[in-house]
């Protein structure tokens, strides 16, 4: 009994310090409250404190924004206005043979010989009968084009304006022909030094027709591409002298729509910029050979012999030089 009285008074005591330290820390928890509320609410206290610091923001903003007002201000007025691009006065239908071609209105490319607005039904021909040749008429759905230079010149072509499409709406109008032969003055190409006995298909591979020139090159291309297997003519550059033309220019200049022209076009070509054997060297500047991308049998193809200002045949293992042509 006497242990156990002893126990519940050793409790009473311990539970009377616990509440007596209770009693002290919520008394000192009202004073840090007190203290916190003060510091917070007195004249320079943290309230107080946090209004500056929004109206310093405030105001460091709307400083900020009439600087950068200021700034947009001083760009516009200092900014170059590029004038308004003028108007592309677009061409007529009357014939423009004769004058020179820029697809992109910088580079000139060529020189126009058939313009299918106006055609060339008549039965024209170049010498004699086998350089005749017709330039249908096309009168709608024609490209528009300006004059993008008043005068351009060359030695062997004289002054001209260029002529530039107003945008790439619309089918190509005009046939032109490269300023100069295709590798330099003067450089040969073998037609296709293997094909020489070789063209069995040649009357349905390739045609004389005006405006067959590209798809003659095509056509060509893949003859010569098919090499020795059954769709081809054989080897690939089989002589020793020059390269055949068709693996020559296929890989850059097909791309950029330039084709070997075919006997009727070499033909406008010569007819229709007054050329012949007289003329063509020393006003036009014009090799002796220009090889068409026209077959003429098993073993030649279709030339423009200017030595005698006709249109003649060569075997394809010879040597010959080379205008490439394109539309525009």
């Amino acid at each position: 009994m006497k242990k156990q009285k002893k126990e519940n008074k050793f409790n009473l005591k311990e539970q009377g310090i616990t509440l007596v330290a209770l009693v002290v820390t919520i008394i000192i928890l009202l004073i840090l409250a007190g203290v916190t509320i003060n510091i917070a609410l007195r004249e320079n206290g943290l309230f107080k404190m946090s209004e500056k610091v929004v109206e310093k923001y405030k105001e460091e903003a709307g400083k900020e924004e009439e600087t950068l007002q200021d700034l947009e201000q001083h760009i516009k007025n200092n900014t170059p206005v590029e004038p308004a691009e003028e108007p592309k006065e677009p061409i007529g239908k009357t014939p423009y043979v004769g004058y020179y071609a820029s697809r992109d209105g910088i580079t000139v490319d060529g020189i126009i010989y058939a313009d299918q607005a106006v055609g060339n039904t008549n039965g024209t021909k170049w010498s004699d009968g086998d350089g005749t040749y017709t330039i249908p008429i096309k009168e709608e759905g024609l490209k528009e084009y300006y004059i993008s230079q008043e005068s351009y010149t060359t030695e062997a072509f004289g002054p001209k304006p260029v002529l530039t499409p107003i945008n790439d709406e619309g089918e190509d109008r005009f046939y032109i022909m490269s300023l100069e032969d295709f590798g330099g003055k003067g450089q040969s190409y073998y037609w296709y030094y293997s094909a020489f006995k070789n063209m069995s298909d040649y009357s349905t591979a390739t045609s004389t027709k005006f405006g067959t020139g590209k798809t003659n090159t095509e056509n060509m291309v893949a003859k010569w591409t098919a090499g020795e297997s059954e769709d081809g003519y054989g080897k690939q550059d089989g002589g020793s002298t020059y390269k055949d033309i068709w693996g020559y220019f296929s890989r850059k200049e097909i791309p950029e729509g330039w084709f070997l022209p075919s006997r009727g076009e070499l033909a406008a070509f010569m007819q229709e910029l007054g050329i012949n054997s007289s003329n063509y060297s020393n006003q036009f500047q014009l090799s002796s050979y220009y090889w068409s991308s026209s077959q003429f049998n098993f073993n030649y193809a279709w030339l423009a012999y200017m030595l005698i200002g006709c249109m003649s045949s060569y075997t394809v293992n010879y040597g010959r030089c080379v205008r490439l042509s394109a539309t525009f």
